[in-house]
């Protein structure tokens, strides 16, 4: 073969070469984007709550796509007006007081227009506020709308790095993917909670119910003991309410049930936990509550509900009711968890047995023989 034809098929083997080694730097950015995509959607089906959920995007953007801080702003429900919803890297305290309008910057166009925008360099702009600085930044910015399934956009995700030019073409590539990932995960977490929320709580008096105490009494317990913290219990029982239901109806017994609840909350703290223990029977855990101060609310109830408004013939009627009440405090009365549900239940049944309408003390009762 002469020297030319050599050189020919020398320049042929090299343009294949080249071009293997472009397939295979092709193939293998393509096996990162599939990597860090899968590894990412793994991780968000896992979460049941919004903790859970905040938890694994922190996970996902600081130890995946290596981001310095990031903020999830999210649109409000009942307004044009966009917020942090949590971030991470940032100063919380004062992303509280950011709002976007829809139409207001980057993030307003971003949301709008539901495309990414990338700014590799950050020091080339010469207005440019982030956040709260005014002075110049350094490093880039990644902003991604954050879609429902149905391609709905509920927010943006705006997304730093210290570096500039920093995002990988392979970070670039998987982030746009990851919006609907993103979005389909928070509606279904803020489902979940509703769910479980509605699980919590008895669907005629909307005070919590007995799955709730059951679950949240130990804890509450737990944090009086760590803390040294007073903890007063107090069990409410409807004065012959099943006379009620059989001579007046079940309506209105539900009615007269609706309406101590609504009292329980009226003259409770936020804090305090209200549960319809079961039928008529209530029961309130009072947090840095001592005896006393327990008793003090219960007073306050008792008097409160000697009538209740009730629809008798077609116009509104005062009910007379009463309440039987018993109270039992941590450490006053005892240390242990299921002595003082035993106390107060005593305290309550002591109340009913000495005549009713009337409210007892654990500190009261007759010594066990």
């Amino acid at each position: 073969r002469s020297l030319s034809e050599l050189e020919s098929r020398l320049n042929q083997l090299e343009q294949r070469f080249a071009e293997a080694e472009n397939l295979n730097d092709i193939l293998s950015g393509q096996v990162r984007q599939y990597y860090l995509m899968y590894d990412a959607v793994r991780k968000l089906s896992t979460p049941t709550t919004l903790k859970q959920f905040y938890k694994v995007l922190d996970k996902i953007f600081r130890k995946k796509f290596n981001v310095d801080e990031y903020a999830l702003i999210m649109k409000h429900q009942k307004s044009d007006m966009l917020s942090v919803y949590h971030s991470m890297g940032l100063i919380k305290r004062e992303l509280r007081e950011i709002f976007y309008r829809l139409n207001e910057g980057m993030v307003g166009k971003v949301f709008m227009e539901q495309r990414a925008v990338y700014i590799p360099d950050l020091s080339v702009l010469k207005k440019f506020s982030y956040y709260f600085e005014r002075k110049p930044l350094k490093g880039c910015l990644y902003y991604t709308p954050v879609l429902d399934m149905n391609g709905i956009c509920l927010g943006v995700l705006k997304m730093r790095k210290i570096l500039k030019d920093s995002f990988t073409e392979v970070e670039r590539a998987v982030l746009p993917k990851l919006q609907q990932e993103i979005g389909s995960t928070y509606i279904n977490v803020q489902r979940l909670e509703l769910l479980n929320s509605k699980s919590y709580v008895d669907d005629l008096t909307h005070l919590f119910n007995r799955r709730y105490y059951n679950e949240h009494f130990p804890v509450e317990f737990k944090r009086a003991q760590r803390y040294q913290h007073e903890l007063s219990l107090m069990f409410i029982d409807i004065d012959n309410f099943k006379e009620i239901n059989d001579h007046f109806g079940h309506s209105i017994g539900d009615t007269v049930l609706q309406n101590i609840s609504n009292y329980i909350r009226q003259f409770t703290r936020s804090s305090d936990i209200c549960i319809r223990y079961g039928g008529d029977e209530f029961l309130i855990i009072l947090p840095e509550t001592s005896r006393l101060a327990a008793y003090e609310v219960a007073a306050k109830l008792r008097k409160a509900v000697e009538s209740v408004p009730v629809p008798l013939d077609g116009r509104m009627e005062d009910l007379v009711v009463s309440l039987s009440m018993g109270i039992a405090s941590f450490p006053e009365d005892t240390i242990e968890p299921k002595m003082l549900v035993e106390l107060a239940d005593r305290a309550l049944y002591q109340a009913k047995r000495s005549g009713k309408d009337q409210i007892v003390l654990a500190n009261s009762l007759p010594a066990l023989k």
